[in-house]
């Protein structure tokens, strides 16, 4: 346990399927369902997204906007948590909103900013630190996907470009 907790977040999945024996996206699959957590495939980012987040906290938690159809049914929550209720307390009802909801696509006075999920691939399981990170950043209800790490990386390198120091540093 200790060695996948000190391992860089794109590192973490890696070392648990070979602590495990089993194939990664195996272990991905058990690992997000035991979280509550969605895995995301078919990753394409959110251009309406990308700017809420400095390019140094996307690469320190390898996380990445995407663009998500599907709604907030059984995916995880802000902190981390799963949510098998569409109508929790993070994000509006999804009856109040089109299915496909993206920033430049409402009307300025159907739904708030603030109030569309901002849907986040990411390497490794959230955590508080991250969450409290992406708050400073954005007041919009984060909705949390899990996704092979390779892929998560190589869409940062696209969109962000290489990182450098940490958010320690700052």
């Amino acid at each position: 346990r200790q060695n996948i907790i000190e391992a860089p977040r794109e590192k973490r999945l890696e070392i648990l399927a070979q602590a495990l024996a089993r194939p990664e996206p195996e272990v991905l699959i058990t690992l997000a369902a035991a979280a509550g957590l969605d895995v995301a495939s078919n990753l394409e980012t959110d251009p309406d997204a990308r700017g809420l987040l400095p390019a140094r906290l996307v690469h320190e938690y390898q996380l990445i906007p995407i663009r998500c159809a599907a709604e907030d049914k059984g995916q995880g929550t802000e902190d981390g948590s799963a949510t098998t209720d569409s109508s929790s307390a993070l994000s509006p009802p999804s009856s109040a909103r089109p299915s496909s909801v993206s920033p430049s696509s409402v009307s300025p006075f159907a739904v708030p900013p603030s109030a569309i999920p901002l849907h986040l691939a990411t390497a490794w399981l959230p955590d508080r630190t991250m969450t409290e990170w992406l708050r400073t950043f954005t007041p919009r209800p984060l909705v949390w996907h899990l996704a092979v790490p390779e892929r998560v990386h190589q869409l940062i390198i696209e969109n962000f470009g290489v990182g450098s120091g940490s958010l320690e540093d700052s």
